[in-house]
């Protein structure tokens, strides 16, 4: 609470200097902070002492990823995060996402996943061992054919 009551606060400083500004127009600002909301401001400035100022808030979601084993590498739509589990992703668009885990020695997992503006989301995955192999098959007598 105590971050969005700082982040109105620099908002509304902010507002109140691009209301100083000469000469009308529209005049643009944007607050983002580490937190999971963004705030932009639109303020509109006309000759009359008029203005109309329009704030937005922009959600933004974050999703964990977990497997077993640790240590696989993360990758959100298509995209490699350069760090491995278990770990996440916050700032993503609230929405669902491609979540991928690649590790050596196990088959690749992916799963949808919805990114929550509450940090709720979460992609878990059980690896499963690619233990590759072959396939031997004699017969007797020699010449079967295998359909």
């Amino acid at each position: 609470m105590g971050k969005l009551f700082l982040v109105l606060l620099i908002g509304l400083f902010l507002f109140a200097a691009g209301c100083m500004q000469p000469g009308p127009g529209v005049n643009n600002t944007a607050i983002t902070t580490d937190s999971k909301l963004a705030f932009s401001a639109n303020t509109t400035e006309s000759v009359s002492p008029a203005i109309a100022p329009t704030i937005t808030a922009v959600r933004k979601g974050a999703i964990a990823v977990v497997s077993h084993p640790d240590g696989a590498a993360i990758y959100f739509d298509g995209v490699e995060t350069g760090v491995v589990t278990p770990n996440g992703k916050n700032n993503l668009s609230i929405g669902s996402h491609q979540v991928t885990v690649r590790l050596a020695g196990y088959y690749e997992a992916a799963s949808s996943t919805w990114a929550n503006s509450n940090g709720g989301g979460l992609a878990e995955f059980l690896l499963v061992p690619d233990q590759g192999g072959s396939i031997s098959v004699t017969s007797s007598p020699d010449g079967a054919v295998i359909w």
